[in-house]
């Protein structure tokens, strides 16, 4: 499969995703490999044949510390930023390992769940019962084109590529309120 092809798996997933609702915020996670033999790593969207997409969804609200009730509403990039390089460097290194049959990923990154949140940390002195963001948009939204991630720069960099795929996201919702 190539680059090309895999992106568009990637795309043909998006439209499969559907948010699993509740009061969670959700982040949506989708990548297809490409290369000669390139397998997935599994999980909910893929058996670990060529070609499959791999998806997971991530709780970002869950568990609720009583403590910090804005972390309800504020989220901050740099925590989904955290928890999205850790699964990318997860497949860096399942592609690095497959050597040559893999030669890297498409991937995407999607929100659910944030109506009534904001993907910021939450200001000095806010008050919850007055100033909620609040913006109506159709979910998951995404960080924009599924993202090409060859091989090395997935295993060397899977902070950067969350990073640029947070930003996406960020914009997105910016642009929504």
């Amino acid at each position: 499969m190539t680059p090309d092809e895999a992106r568009e798996r990637v795309r043909q997933a998006q439209a499969r995703v559907s948010p699993p609702g509740g009061f969670d915020a959700w982040l949506h996670i989708l990548a297809a490999p490409a290369g000669s033999g390139a397998a997935t790593k599994g999980g909910s969207g893929g058996d670990g044949t060529a070609g499959e997409v791999w998806s997971e969804t991530v709780s970002l609200t869950a568990p609720n510390d009583p403590g910090d009730p804005l972390s309800l509403f504020f989220i901050p990039p740099e925590r989904v930023a955290r928890v999205l390089a850790q699964r990318l460097a997860c497949l860096g290194e399942s592609c690095a390992r497959a050597g040559d049959e893999c030669a890297g990923y498409a991937v995407q990154a999607g929100l659910s769940g944030m109506e009534y949140r904001a993907l910021a940390p939450a200001p000095p002195g806010f008050v919850p019962r007055y100033r909620l963001p609040r913006r109506s948009l159709d979910e998951p939204i995404w960080a924009g084109e599924p993202l090409w991630c060859p091989r090395e720069r997935l295993s060397g960099e899977p902070g950067r590529i969350a990073a640029e795929l947070v930003a996406g996201l960020a914009a997105r919702l910016e642009g929504s309120s």
